[in-house]
């Protein structure tokens, strides 16, 4: 564990250096950008046109351009900054809207073939000569690049899929066309960078081809995280190619470069140059991809020792594993789960030996809400045996957040089934045969209490029936508790007036303490409802009970009667310190109460609510609580009508009880 989040540690550590890197990138790549804008300004202030491109005779970097290069620079390095304030974003847009506007004027004035005077401050005349074209007429090059390089540098952020896809590839177009440029300038190839004849005044200066590769380069670098950039800079196997096939890209244009220029100095013929250029830029590409097949083999093999780890540690697992793909076909299993099937296909089957529908298999429920699940169920092994399993699912993401598949997990617990069984028998041995000592006691205690004692002797006869009343109370929820448990809880079903029923606990109640007076409400029609009079009795007096034990003094309890159309709904509320929001599940579980200070002071062994709930859901029920903390809580339960109980059968108590052992379900992290 602790590896893996080393691991993960030092992978972000490695993307935020990255990101760190290319941010600087970005960077100087808009201050280079600027330098060549400021350096072609200085040549046309000055009138010397040699610093405006290269040289007279070649296309010139005309002040239109050094502005609409310079807000881009801006543009870019604001945009682009690692962590960018909404003033710099803001003021980033305005340079990059502006340097897109500065390009539609050039477009429109090489579109219409006239002279806007856009480009031409008062220095120009004298520094252009009647000869100078370029002086007088835009560059439709240039102009078309300024407004790719605006309208990318416009959605670095952008939300919209398409459009972000859509940047980078702006920017690696304006950098082919610049890079074009270039090499013609290396190469002494007039049309990259000149006037073709049908397409005249398409020349781009070699200022301008070199400040649109740096802002394209700044751009891209802009997001590492997207485009050809995080491919570069990825530490998998693909990065690692792409960045050595990246250097052959630099390397072969910089060869070429020098067998050209020992070529014009006359050392050797063009064939030669030519013959060495090609072998040269061969062995450099053939080297390039040993090293990259080399590299791929490692990572390959690397894989295969992490594969053969994982896999080693999953047959360890004293557990099954399985591993299913997007349509729950198994693709995996470790080798417990070959112990029970050797497909790793199993049966599976409810706690009562009932078959599960496709739809309910653990793995299935994973991919389709995308959570964990946790339930206790059966498998039925080769032999036709069934064992008892923990069956747990969790969903497979991919790095991008997609689920590809789901992992399952079965853990046997057939020793701890037998212990629970030890467990539940012995808990109801002990309350059994606690009953009778404890009923001498009781009656014991009964008759002195109608025997004209002494005054101390009678409150100390009447605190020995409290206790005892208390522990056969005690002994009961035990003996309940073992019962739901076990899953032999058996209601003794027949009509019930709920009303009525619901009347009478409330007036014994107040009667037990007029303090705190008991205020019973119905609303709807009266329906007949089949249900266990004594057990329902049982609810609503631990329901009162415990109203009177957390309630506030001297405030009534509210008992309300919900007739509806498959169902009646009772609620007991009452004023008091309520319950804070991660109690209310909690204290429907075993030996659990509330959080609050107060609670350690109430006597009882924390199974009221629990028993409460394996008596509803026995019934086929539900019970839930809902509080304000320092104001009210209510408890609802309800109770199916007449109609609804004919499917059920007996089994229903076995349900509750596993339902109660299984562990809950929780979001996956």
């Amino acid at each position: 564990m602790e590896s893996g989040e080393s691991g993960l540690a030092m992978e972000r550590d490695v993307r935020e250096r990255v990101e760190h890197t290319c941010a600087r990138l970005t960077l100087l790549c808009s201050i280079f950008a600027s330098l060549l804008a400021v350096v072609a300004f200085i040549g046309w202030a000055s009138g010397k046109l040699w610093l405006t491109g290269a040289g007279i005779g070649f296309p010139l970097m005309t002040p239109n351009a050094v502005a609409s290069v310079l807000f881009a620079a801006a543009g870019v390095a604001l945009l682009g900054h690692e962590r960018p304030s909404r003033a710099a974003r803001v003021a980033g847009r305005i340079a990059t809207v502006a340097s897109g506007l500065v390009g539609v004027a050039m477009l429109a004035e090489y579109v219409m073939r006239a002279d806007l005077a856009f480009d031409r401050p008062r220095f120009m005349p004298t520094a252009c000569g009647s000869g100078v074209a370029s002086c007088v007429h835009p560059s439709v090059n240039s102009a078309l690049a300024l407004l790719l390089l605006a309208f990318s540098a416009l959605t670095i952020d952008a939300s919209n899929r398409f459009v972000r896809t859509l940047s980078p590839l702006l920017a690696c177009v304006v950098a082919f066309n610049a890079v074009t440029g270039l090499a013609g300038y290396v190469y002494g190839v007039a049309p990259p960078f000149g006037t073709p004849k049908y397409l005249p005044h398409t020349g781009l200066s070699i200022h301008s081809a070199l400040a649109y590769v740096a802002l394209s380069v700044g751009i891209l670098c802009a997001r590492p995280r997207a485009g050809p950039i995080a491919i570069i800079t990825s530490a998998r196997g693909g990065g690692i190619v792409a960045r050595r096939f990246l250097l052959a890209i630099v390397l072969s244009p910089l060869v070429g470069l020098v067998f050209m220029l020992v070529h014009r100095a006359g050392l050797y013929p063009t064939e030669v140059s030519a013959a060495l250029s090609s072998v040269t830029v061969m062995v450099i590409a053939v080297g390039l991809i040993m090293h990259s097949a080399r590299t791929l083999d490692e990572v390959e093999h690397k894989l295969e020792m992490a594969r053969a780890h994982l896999q080693a540690l999953v047959d360890q697992m004293p557990a099954g594993v399985v591993f299913v793909n997007a349509a729950g076909v198994v693709t995996n299993h470790n080798r417990f789960m070959e112990a029970l099937s050797p497909t790793g296909a199993i049966e599976l089957r409810t706690p009562q030996n009932k078959p599960i529908d496709a739809s309910r298999l653990p793995t299935e429920q994973a991919l389709r809400t995308g959570e964990v699940v946790t339930e206790e169920l059966l498998v039925k092994d080769p032999h036709d045996k069934l064992v008892p399993v923990i069956a747990s699912a969790a969903p497979v993401r991919d790095a991008r957040g997609v689920t590809f598949g789901a992992v399952g997990t079965f853990q046997d617990i057939t020793a701890l089934k037998g212990l629970e069984r030890m467990r539940e028998e012995w808990m109801s041995v002990v309350a059994h045969d606690l009953r009778q000592p404890l009923g001498s006691l009781s009656l014991s205690a009964q008759m002195l209490s109608e025997m004209s004692l002494p005054e101390k002797a009678a409150r100390a006869i009447a605190r020995i029936t409290r206790a005892t009343s208390r522990l056969e109370r005690m002994i009961g929820d035990l003996s309940d508790l073992s019962r739901i448990e076990a899953r032999r809880l058996v209601l003794d079903r027949r009509p019930l007036d709920l009303g009525l029923l619901v009347k009478e606990a409330s007036d014994s109640f107040a009667a037990r303490d007029t303090s705190r007076p008991v205020r019973v409400t119905e609303h709807g029609t009266s329906a007949r409802v089949i249900a266990d009079d004594a057990r329902v009795d049982q609810i609503l007096g631990n329901l009162l009970s415990n109203a009177v034990k957390y309630g506030a003094p001297q405030t009534p309890i509210d008992v309300d009667i919900d007739w509806r159309e498959s169902e009646v709904e009772v609620s007991v509320s009452n004023k008091g310190a309520g319950l804070p929001p991660e109690d209310a599940e909690r204290i429907f579980q075993r030996f659990e109460r509330g959080s609050a200070k107060n609670r350690s002071r109430v006597a009882g062994l924390g199974l009221g609510l629990y028993i409460c709930r394996g008596l509803v859901e026995a019934h086929g029920g539900k019970i839930g609580v809902q509080s304000v903390v320092d104001d009210h809580t209510v408890f609802r339960f309800t109770l199916p009508l007449a109609p609804n109980l004919a499917e059920q059968d007996m089994g229903d108590a076995a349900k509750a009880g596993a339902r109660q052992r299984a562990p809950t379900s929780r979001p996956t992290p």
